[in-house]
């Protein structure tokens, strides 16, 4: 079987090597009692072993900087917009001024645009994020979640996902997530469970084994059900920013079908939704040969999208 898989072209485990060779100052993500972990504050150069680097600036909250240190006194006091996502919304990749968010906040001056993107966040992240903000004195002028179907297998955390994000080991080997189980009532429960993979002996010599592994992964995701978990947090969201009173923008990020229907679905219940997706196959969309992460470019698009669906929603008088 071994010989027959390879004359199949399979493979054993070979993941890249870590991409992140430097952090500095490190780490670039830290511990967090709700959410498993979040950005680490500071002002962070970060390496990558192909030499390409960038500069990241998070405030002290844990939230990716959107306009310059100088000026942030500037906005305090003004309505909030709260930008949540994964990586696609921090601007993996990126610097601070090439970030969705950071533009929206140029084009939004009389609102604190504040980015609350963190890698590797799911929606559940984002609905345990959103009500923290929401319990609070100050709540949000307005919610923007972010989804793509990238997100359905993080927010059950499944073997699937961890094994994919062994190129950051590194970085991530001490951290936990959460992830979310869905009853048939329809009730959430939610638990940590750390992000390092543990792969089975010899996956790494053999294709065999890798074979095994890859199809108990696939029956694993089966039975955690992912993307109706995620249906049901997103339910959640929207009923809880309706409670709330707090408008609810929901962004696909994901140029596919499902996450398309997905919106769809939130449109039904009432939510304000965009697609925000673009052709991550266009060269001038990503970030190859560093990395498949959204350009400048879509970053740019984004930013477009998103600020013409704020635009229209009512009770924002003041995004004009």
């Amino acid at each position: 079987m071994e010989l027959g898989l390879r004359a199949a072209g399979r493979t054993p485990f070979r993941p890249d090597p870590s991409m992140i060779v430097r952090v500095d100052p490190g780490p670039l993500i830290e511990p967090h009692p709700l959410l498993g972990y979040r950005n680490a504050p500071g002002r962070h150069h970060v390496t990558y072993r192909c030499g390409y680097s960038y500069t990241t600036t998070v405030t002290a909250k844990g939230t990716r900087a959107t306009r310059p240190r100088e000026r942030e006194a500037d906005y305090a006091g003004r309505p909030r917009i709260v930008v949540l996502g994964c990586s696609f919304t921090y601007g993996w990749s990126l610097a601070d001024q090439d970030t969705y968010p950071w533009l929206l906040q140029q084009a939004l001056p009389e609102f604190d645009v504040v980015n609350e993107g963190v890698a590797g966040y799911g929606t559940i992240h984002q609905l345990l994020r959103a009500k923290e903000l929401l319990a609070a004195r100050e709540r949000p002028a307005l919610i923007v979640a972010t989804y793509g179907t990238l997100h359905d297998e993080r927010n059950v955390v499944s073997r699937r996902f961890r094994k994919a994000v062994v190129p950051f080991d590194n970085q991530i080997r001490t951290l936990d997530s959460v992830r979310a189980f869905v009853s048939e009532s329809g009730s959430v429960r939610i638990e940590r469970i750390p992000l390092r993979y543990r792969p089975p002996p010899l996956i790494r010599r053999s294709a065999l084994v890798e074979a095994m592994d890859e199809c108990w992964n696939s029956l694993e995701l089966a039975w955690l059900a992912p993307h109706r978990t995620t249906l049901r947090l997103l339910e959640c969201l929207a009923n809880a920013c309706r409670e709330a009173h707090v408008p609810l923008l929901l962004a696909g990020v994901w140029d596919d079908e499902a996450t398309r229907r997905t919106l769809a679905v939130l449109a039904k219940l009432g939510v304000t939704t965009v697609d925000a997706s673009v052709d991550l196959n266009d060269p001038r969309m990503n970030l190859l040969p560093v990395d498949w992460h959204p350009s400048a470019a879509a970053n740019r698009v984004y930013a477009h999208r998103v600020l013409q669906a704020i635009r229209g929603l009512r009770g924002l008088a003041h995004a004009r």
